[in-house]
């Protein structure tokens, strides 16, 4: 996963580009992802608009499976390629001690891929605190894909002098997370997370 994005002159307006490769058991998938967003600011308060669109790339390796039951009819017999447009879009709510988060992804329909990446739904919310020079940050994230059960995650998180991070959190029914990253300057931030 690689995510680069950068303000343009005025500040209120930030390109960006994605780049995922996703490998689980037979099934690869590459992502590349052009991004948008419009921030402007009220008070204290920051609203940002975002939106995303993109390709995605991949195949399905059924021949790579060892089968019991030569030929199974329940397993294709053939490799399967896929290539389909994405879309998606998103809206944040920024304030010195509270951030709110909203985006949809897969937007457009995969004819392609009748019962994979249908629409999916992100709900972000973290409340920041500070306790000298650490920064802790519960934080709540709820996704919703379409033909799966909603799924929730808790994080805990500190950092400390504004540089190191440290963390843990949950994901319902699925996986203990550990969480650090490292500062290296005012606009790049490393991030390692293992599930």
């Amino acid at each position: 996963y690689v995510s680069l994005h950068t303000p343009l002159i005025n500040k209120k307006v930030n390109l960006g580009f994605i780049y995922l490769r996703d490998e689980i058991g037979i099934f690869t998938r590459n992502r590349f992802n052009a991004a948008y967003a419009f921030r402007g600011n009220l008070s204290k308060w920051r609203l940002s608009f975002g939106l995303n669109a993109g390709i995605s790339a991949g195949k399905s390796s059924w021949s790579g499976l060892v089968l019991t039951q030569n030929p199974d009819q329940s397993f294709p017999l053939e490799d399967l390629r896929f290539l389909y447009p994405e879309a998606g879009a998103g809206i944040q709510v920024t304030h010195p001690k509270f951030n709110f988060h909203l985006s949809a992804q897969n937007l457009l329909p995969q004819e392609q891929l009748s019962n994979v990446n249908h629409a999916s739904y992100t709900c972000r919310a973290e409340y920041l605190w500070k306790m000298n020079s650490v920064t802790w940050a519960p934080l709540l994230l709820v996704r919703s894909t379409h033909h799966s059960p909603m799924q929730g995650e808790f994080q805990f998180k500190g950092t400390f002098n504004k540089s190191f991070t440290i963390g843990a959190g949950y994901r319902t029914e699925d996986a203990l997370l550990v969480i650090t990253g490292f500062r290296l300057n005012q606009q790049i931030y490393l991030y390692y997370s293992f599930e």
